[in-house]
């Protein structure tokens, strides 16, 4: 295992579950990159008594106690927080790949899809694994 988007993609197909820590079984978007972390190898708290729509700084928290916060491009292996409904409300998260970022919504399952549009649009931070930057 190279990056956190190799140990995400190997996720790909799991379906959505609030609070999910099950790859296979069920993943929601933070469990996506608790997994994958762990996966290869950081050390990352896991925070698991959360509602669907967080407090706004939790993701924010979260990222910094694992993670440094870059700006530039992104690279694979980077964890992306992403505003949601409006800037300043980051609840939702995913990880850079070679062909976009790896995620998981409601009702989907955890895919890879290209990081244009709107999902690009909706970045609000990029963070890297320490030693990685």
């Amino acid at each position: 295992m190279k990056t956190l988007a190799d140990a995400a993609l190997r996720f790909r197909g799991t379906p959505f579950r609030h609070q999910g820590r099950r790859p296979g079984l069920g993943l929601d978007c933070a469990g996506v990159v608790v997994c994958a972390a762990k996966v290869v190898g950081i050390d990352v708290e896991d925070v698991r008594s959360y509602r669907r729509c967080p407090h706004r700084a939790l993701l924010r928290k979260y990222m910094d106690r694992a993670f440094v916060r870059v700006t530039g491009e992104t690279q694979p292996g980077d964890v992306l927080l992403f505003w949601m409904h409006r800037p300043g409300l980051e609840i939702h998260c995913g990880i850079a790949s070679p062909h976009g970022f790896v995620h998981v919504e409601d009702n989907k399952r955890v895919q890879e899809i290209p990081l244009s549009g709107r999902w690009r649009n909706q970045i609000a931070e990029v963070y890297r694994a320490r030693g990685d930057s």
